[in-house]
């Protein structure tokens, strides 16, 4: 924390003299703005020399001052050079590409003036030059410009080289076997086009075996180094954009890679492309001669990287594993356990030695996604004992960029490795984090929010004595903000938090309630998003959910008051089944509690209605492939309306209910079995003075022997209830 200020001190001091020299320059250039048109015209002047010149001196009166790119761009500097793409002379080519690169470099506003589909149509055609020179100023071209996400991928696809009949796209594929600095740049733009926009990447099939068997190609012929790191960056998006990807590398990983079919598509325009090494230089060449003459397996050189002295590649080689292993599917990969535990192991001593903060941060996120749904590393994460120095990385000075960065992975990687552990919660918990995470809810940044609310999900998941430290830490407040929040990915996760926080805890029930809690969670079931308006029914479902009886009444008065139930009814018939089932589930919570409860819910929502609901509601999803949960929490609402009073009772066994809580009793579904059997048990209840007469009638509906053939049922759960509701039978028959 020391350090950043001196730094940012020497920023500052630096600062000022570089714009003092930047305004200077810039005064003297204002008297020769005569000059930027004057430059724009010998662009088209008829001497060659004379045009190479013009277009090195913009180049060279652009580089490194913002004003005055502003000042060409504005003269329409974009669109002559554009043109000079063109141009006959190669030499005038080659400095017009190398100058739109130049523009590209600074401030976003020059990066989207140099973005547009002419120049990159412009410099893609100029990848197919005959000059080596001017395809390495376009490509390198290309790569400063798409390292800008205002760059439109699109604009790569649309466009053909009416010479060699090749899409760009294919023509940056074959740069991948050029000499260091070309195959480098073309291996950053491809980077980038799979980074900024991984839905267009992924639609393009007819180049990714090339790009795979070119990436392969270098990795095995190059020791760690420009090239190779710029390659390892392509093979993390490929895996983390394309599952089949990931399939071609898993069928390879105990193969040679040779075994992959590197065989050039058939020779169409659009399909078009060179198998990588066609167009070599002599170092690539000899990569691809050892490919065919049988490589180490992909197993070896990924192992090899995980070993290496640079930590850039062994984080790349992380992040692929952990890519694979998610897209991973029925295709096992061989010995996974063993190979993830290896990547964690790397990280984990990133963490501990890294030099560099930058470094430690990435390696939080690849362990974020390295951990990710994985119960056995999240349970060798925590016997690694690395999780309170994780925590501590919350509590870094937010102010300098790298700092803030850590921070941000560090509440990513927590979100993580909380997933299931319960272990794991509590040392983030007794490492002090909740006020670091608390805090973060509060931040100006949405990603921030967003990892901060994330991590909050995965704690709330914890028993309730820990969940006590999040609300020390004052996280009602600043979660039921969030769930107001601008951003919906930082709504959906504050919401889905809430369900968590206030489940079967009651000092978080009240703390919610009293802060407003039902009034914005009823505004999210009206919401178009379907996870705001699930999480908003869930979190109120679990707001009733074995609440107190000093607390119940005042709580589901409440919800029904924000929440009428014709609202509810609503929700129960939404379009999305998650939703309905949540919605039912919480009329069956706000209907338990006997017969107060049941003649509240039917004062806003008379017995007949309900009933006709509950009936055509079973009806409608009993044969549904996906109606399973949806009619049990229909049929555990119908057993808590049986718990009302004898006049519910008696209304209850002769509705359209009764015939679905039959179907219920002989249903296969043990979900649906229960709910039916502890329907019986309400309606003959020993206490109750009607019990008998509707004994009578139940065994006239054959209830009863269905019970007595249910004491046999395979499910012990099943068999236990049936044998007290038999007992109940018994009871009544002999008073």
């Amino acid at each position: 924390m020391e350090r950043g200020s001196p730094s940012r001190a020497r920023s500052n001091s630096g600062g000022s003299p570089t714009r003092a020299r930047s305004n200077s320059s810039g005064s003297n250039f204002g008297r020769q703005n005569s000059e930027v048109p004057r430059l724009l015209a010998l662009l088209a002047d008829p001497s060659a020399s004379v045009r190479v010149q013009a277009a090195r001196q913009i180049k060279n009166a652009v580089i490194g001052s913002r004003a005055r790119k502003s000042e060409f761009i504005d003269a329409g500097a974009v669109n002559r050079l554009v043109n000079a793409l063109g141009d006959v002379d190669g030499d005038v080519r080659l400095q017009a590409a190398s100058a739109l690169g130049s523009f590209a470099h600074g401030s976003r506003e020059h990066a989207r003036a140099v973005s547009s589909e002419g120049v990159v149509r412009g410099l893609s055609l100029c990848l197919s030059d005959a000059s080596p020179p001017v395809v390495e100023a376009a490509v390198r071209s290309l790569k400063i410009i798409f390292s800008h996400s205002q760059a439109k991928v699109a604009h790569m696809f649309g466009a053909e080289d009416t010479h060699h009949q090749q899409r760009p796209i294919l023509k940056v594929v074959t740069l991948l076997s050029e000499k260091e600095a070309v195959a480098e740049s073309a291996a950053s733009l491809l980077s980038s086009c799979y980074k900024h926009a991984p839905s267009i990447m992924a639609q393009q099939k007819y180049c990714e075996n090339a790009i795979v068997h070119a990436v392969l190609s270098l990795l095995e012929a190059s020791p760690p180094s420009k090239i190779t790191l710029a390659v390892l960056d392509l093979l993390v998006q490929l895996t983390s954009t394309s599952e089949s990807v990931c399939y071609t590398l898993l069928e390879l990983w105990n193969r040679p890679l040779n075994a992959m079919d590197t065989s050039p598509p058939p020779a169409h325009s659009e399909s078009s492309v060179t198998s990588a090494g066609a167009t070599a230089s002599s170092g690539m060449q000899t990569a691809a001669a050892s490919v065919s003459a049988g490589p180490p397996t992909l197993h070896k050189i990924f192992q090899s990287f995980l070993s290496s002295s640079f930590p850039t590649a062994r984080i790349a080689i992380a992040a692929c594993l952990a890519n694979m292993s998610k897209a991973s599917g029925q295709r096992v990969l061989k010995h996974k356990d063993e190979i993830l535990f290896q990547a964690l192991m790397v990280l984990v001593k990133m963490l501990k030695e890294a030099q560099e903060p930058v470094h430690q941060s990435e390696a939080l996120f690849v362990l974020a996604g390295l951990l990710q749904s994985n119960d056995t590393l999240q349970r060798r994460l925590y016997d690694l004992k690395v999780i309170r120095q994780i925590t501590s990385m919350l509590s870094s000075d937010t102010e300098s960029d790298d700092a803030s960065k850590t921070t941000l992975a560090a509440l990513t990687a927590i979100a993580a490795l909380c997933d299931s552990r319960e272990e794991n919660r509590r040392e983030v918990i007794e490492s002090d984090g909740a006020k670091h995470i608390v805090a973060q809810l509060k931040s100006p940044r949405v990603s921030y929010r967003l990892a901060a609310a994330q991590c909050v999900h995965s704690l709330s998941r914890s028993v309730k004595n820990l969940r006590t430290a999040l609300l020390d830490a004052g996280v009602v407040s600043p979660v039921l903000d969030l769930v107001g929040d601008p951003d919906m990915d930082v709504r959906v996760a504050a919401s889905a938090a809430l369900c968590n926080l206030v489940l079967e805890f009651t000092p978080m029930k009240q703390a919610v309630t009293s802060s407003g809690g039902i009034a914005k969670l009823v505004e999210l079931v009206h919401h178009e998003n379907a996870s705001l308006r699930l999480n908003g029914v869930w979190a109120l479902k679990n707001l009733v959910f074995e609440t107190r009886s000093t607390d119940a009444a005042r709580i589901k008065s409440a919800i029904l008051e924000s929440l009428p139930l014709p609202i509810l009814v609503t929700l129960m018939d939404d379009s999305d089944v998650a939703v309905q089932e949540q919605a039912t589930a919480l009329l069956r919570n706000l209907v338990y509690g006997g017969a107060e409860a049941v003649t509240n819910v039917y004062a806003c929502l008379d017995a007949d209605t309900t009933a006709s609901l509950l009936a055509n509601k079973i009806a409608a999803w009993k044969m549904h492939p996906h109606g399973t949960e949806l009619v049990s929490q229909a049929l555990y609402v119908v057993c808590n309306l049986a718990a009302g009073t004898e006049i519910h009772k008696d209304a209850l066994l002769h509705s359209r209910l009764m015939p679905c809580i039959v179907a219920g009793l002989e249903s296969a579904r043990t979900s649906w079995i229960v709910p039916s059997l502890l329907c019986v048990s309400n309606l003959v209840w020993k206490d109750d003075s009607g019990s008998h007469a509707r004994l009578h009638e139940l065994q006239q509906s054959g209830v009863v022997t269905r019970v007595g053939e249910l004491v046999l049922h395979p499910d012990i759960d099943v068999r236990n209830r049936a044998k007290a509701v038999e007992h109940q039978f018994r009871a009544l028959l002999n008073m």
